[in-house]
């Protein structure tokens, strides 16, 4: 009687994890269904912010011409993107391209960076590039566009003799800080 007492409750219990089993795979077809939505969602804003992007890009050699038109009262002709190679390493520490946004010229030369949202660590690393950069071309002027940008970050540029076009200086939140 124990035995087939035992049977019956594994027999009930097999049911029990046949039906969760079922659930289960339902549920996760539920899931991939929803995950193939989600990819192809992903896939269509990548083209669509591709394209856009393709857009500004041809757009943005007329911004920058503009720009020093404005700000340093300046014509220039062409606006290209600068790599440049550092076989030695002085910017990242080993060799590596260093970019910049744009590189115009027409007697005076200029390394232009370009930011949405430009910080601390943004205009310092533009510093370093373009000191390194100066060493190859010669002086240039050092021009930061950004959409944005925080006050220290503000401050630094002046500090560094870099021009700023901003429309926005954005007060640095402050922040709880642990100095070792």
């Amino acid at each position: 009687a124990l035995i087939k007492e035992m049977n019956e409750r594994f027999q009930q219990v097999d049911k029990r994890f046949e039906a969760l089993i079922k659930e289960m795979n339902e549920r996760f077809q539920q899931v991939d269904k929803r995950f193939e939505a989600l990819i192809k969602e992903m896939t269509s804003l990548r083209v669509e912010v591709s394209a856009l992007g393709g857009r500004l890009g041809r757009g943005f050699e007329d911004v920058i011409r503009q720009t020093l038109s404005v700000v340093a009262g300046v014509e220039i002709k062409e606006v290209k993107r600068l790599i440049m190679w550092d076989d030695v390493g002085e910017v990242y520490g080993h060799p590596e391209n260093v970019e910049f946004d744009a590189y115009a010229s027409n007697g005076q030369k200029f390394l232009i960076e370009v930011k949405s949202f430009a910080k601390r660590e943004d205009v310092l690393l533009f510093s370093k590039k373009a000191t390194w950069a100066e060493k190859k071309l010669g002086q240039v002027n050092k021009i930061l566009i950004a959409a944005y940008i925080d006050d220290d970050a503000y401050r630094i540029c002046s500090g560094l003799g870099i021009i700023v076009v901003s429309r926005n200086i954005v007060p640095k939140e402050p922040e709880e800080i642990l100095r070792l």
